[in-house]
């Protein structure tokens, strides 16, 4: 799985292109021509709460995003959440891997934040009532969790069907605002627990990058994700 840590070719001004490498977060003042997209983008992600993102191979989606849309995200007060996911037999569930990704970024930039407990799915941490997410330099964040290279759940998630699918599920949780059904069960058991969360908030945002070739492997979830 892949944190935010930088890998790409070093990039300065005697080397300003990082070769197959994509551009890095840290290389944004390098990155130019793509001013158009990069306002796009951004302006899809602000406006709604779930974005997919598509191109043809090699036309530098993840550039775009790490290079172009995370800065301005950063402006903004949002904390974006890099993922890719491992996909093979031996890798840890998809959800696992992503609530790693979010814990991650959440103790580099935001260190004195609740952290999830064991066993609490990434809807309820998210809703918590209590939930804030304050930068060290005291600026409230709001996630955009992206997720890139979408296409190797449909490319590679053969391998782990059974992975796949609880993912779809806790991902349809996310981008459709919706109540797990372990935890709907348990707060019609007992009422009291709704108090601690804020049902109707939704302070994060989702982000799936793939290739356009995928778009109807993607729409095959739809029936269970609609947004």
């Amino acid at each position: 799985m892949t944190h935010t840590t930088e890998t790409a070719a070093q990039v300065d001004p005697e080397n300003p292109w990082p070769g197959l490498d994509p551009f890095e977060e840290t290389a944004t003042a390098f990155f130019y021509g793509r001013d158009r997209e990069v306002a796009e983008l951004l302006r899809a992600v602000l406006d709604a709460p779930a974005t997919v993102l598509y191109g043809r191979s090699g036309l530098g989606k993840t550039s775009l995003l790490r290079a172009g849309l995370f800065p301005h995200l950063r402006e903004r007060h949002y904390l974006p959440i890099y993922v890719r996911f491992d996909v093979w037999s031996d890798a840890a569930p998809l959800t696992s891997q992503l609530r790693d990704s979010i814990c991650y970024a959440i103790q580099e930039e935001a260190p004195d934040a609740m952290l999830p407990a064991r066993g609490e799915s990434l809807w309820a941490y998210l809703h918590r009532a209590n939930i804030e997410f304050w930068s060290v330099h005291n600026q409230l964040l709001s996630p955009v969790i992206v997720l890139d290279q979408f296409e190797e759940l449909f490319t590679l998630g053969d391998r782990v069907p059974d992975l796949v699918r609880a993912f779809r599920n806790d991902l349809g949780d996310l981008v459709e605002n919706r109540i797990p059904a372990d935890l709907a069960a348990r707060i019609n058991e007992d009422g009291n627990l709704a108090n601690d969360f804020d049902l109707r908030s939704r302070n994060y945002k989702v982000l799936l990058a793939l290739r356009e070739d995928f778009l109807p492997e993607l729409e095959g979830w739809c029936r269970l994700i609609p947004g």
